[in-house]
C-alpha cells in the first residue's frame, strides 16, 4: 500500500452462517463501510420474517446493511466506494458495474479446490463424490461464476467432518487467508494464477426432493447422501404404515462391514439386537440416528423401542 498507515477499506457481501466468521475477522483488521446481504425472509414452520444471519452480525458490529431484492443501477450506485470487495457466499452474481468499482477489485471465497466444483454447493458436493479433501480458493471475481484467476488456495482433509463441522473449519480457514493477504494483493505482491477452465466442475442448487433416499443406490453412496444433506434438506424417506406416511430424516448411519450381518432388500429394514439395518442396491447400512416427521432427533434404537413394528417394513 502506498501509505502503511492508511487502513484498508472494504464493503462485504454474504448471507448464511459461514460469512459471519469471515466478516468478524475482517472488521478486526480493516475498515468495513458496508455490508450487503440478501433481503429478510420467512423461515421455521411458523413463516416467520427472518433477517439473515450476516445481517444480525452487521449490526453488531455497527456497520450499514443493505439488502437489495435485485442489484439495480441505482442499488449500486448506493454502494460506497471502497479499496476491496470480499464477497462470501452472497447468493448472486455481481454485475459489471460492481465488479469494477473498487480500486483493487473483489474478491471471492470460495469453499473448494477450483476448478472444482463451482456453484452454490461445494460443501455437499465434496461429500456426495467421496471427495477425500477439500479447501478454499480465494479468486479475483470476473462476470462468470467462480471463474475468475486464484490468488490464494489452500487445503484441508475431510476426513470424519460432517457437512457442518466442515462449513466451520472452512470459514474459518477463508478469514485467516482473507486477514493475510488482501494487505499483500493490495500492496502488488500477489500474482494471480488462471483457473484450468477445462477441469472445472460444477454443482448445483440444493432442492428439498434432492434430500430424498433412493435405496436402490450403494451403501457408500447412501452413507454419502446422508452426510451431505445431514442440515438441509436432510437425507430422508419415507414408511408408510396403514394409512399413514411417516417422514424420517435418518440423521447418522454406518456402512456395514460384518459379514454375519444379513444384507436385506433394498430399502428393508431388519432389527438384531437393538441395532437397525437398511438393505442398499450394494450392502447395507446401519441407523444410529434418525428424526421422525415433527419429532426430534433420537436413537435408533429408542425409535424402534416405540415402533417394534418396523421389522421388516420397506422404506420409499
Amino acid at each position: 500500500m502506498d501509505n502503511p498507515a492508511h487502513t484498508p477499506s472494504l464493503v462485504f457481501w454474504g448471507t448464511p452462517d459461514f460469512s459471519v466468521p469471515i466478516l468478524t475477522a475482517l472488521a478486526e483488521h480493516f475498515r468495513v463501510v458496508a455490508i450487503v446481504t440478501a433481503p429478510d425472509r420467512l423461515a421455521g414452520r411458523k413463516n416467520i420474517i427472518t433477517p439473515p444471519p450476516i445481517k444480525k452480525a452487521g449490526r453488531s458490529l455497527g456497520i450499514p446493511v443493505l439488502q437489495p431484492e435485485k442489484l439495480l443501477p441505482h442499488i449500486c450506485a448506493e454502494i460506497p466506494p471502497a479499496d476491496i470487495t470480499v464477497v462470501a457466499a452472497y447468493g448472486k452474481i455481481l454485475p459489471d458495474a460492481l465488479l469494477k468499482k473498487p480500486i483493487h477489485g473483489c474478491l471471492n471465497v470460495h469453499p473448494s479446490l477450483l476448478p472444482r466444483w463451482r456453484g452454490p454447493s461445494p460443501i455437499q458436493a465434496a461429500f456426495l463424490a467421496g471427495d477425500e479433501k477439500t479447501g478454499v480458493s480465494i479468486m479475483l471475481m470476473d462476470e462468470k461464476m467462480d471463474h475468475g484467476p486464484i490468488i490464494a488456495r489452500q487445503e484441508i482433509i475431510i476426513g470424519a467432518d460432517t457437512v457442518e463441522t466442515l462449513s466451520k473449519k472452512l470459514s474459518l480457514l477463508s478469514a485467516e487467508m482473507l486477514c493475510e493477504i488482501i494487505p499483500r494483493w493490495i500492496a502488488g505482491r500477489i500474482v494471480p494464477s488462471p483457473q484450468n477452465h477445462e477441469k472445472a466442475t460444477y454443482c448445483k442448487i440444493i432442492k428439498k426432493a434432492d434430500g430424498k433416499i433412493v435405496w436402490s443406490a450403494s451403501a457408500v453412496d447412501i452413507e454419502r447422501h446422508i452426510r451431505a444433506y445431514e442440515g438441509w434438506p436432510g437425507g430422508y424417506t419415507f414408511w408408510v404404515r396403514k394409512k399413514t406416511r411417516l417422514q424420517l430424516a435418518i440423521r447418522t448411519a454406518r456402512l456395514v462391514s460384518d459379514p454375519a450381518v444379513p444384507v436385506p432388500p433394498p430399502g428393508t429394514i431388519t432389527v438384531a439386537k437393538d441395532h437397525m439395518y437398511i438393505g442398499t442396491g450394494n450392502g447395507a447400512l446401519e441407523v444410529l440416528m434418525l428424526r421422525p416427521e415433527g419429532g426430534r432427533d433420537m436413537s435408533a434404537s429408542s425409535f424402534m423401542r416405540g415402533h417394534p413394528e418396523i421389522q421388516g417394513a420397506v422404506l420409499e
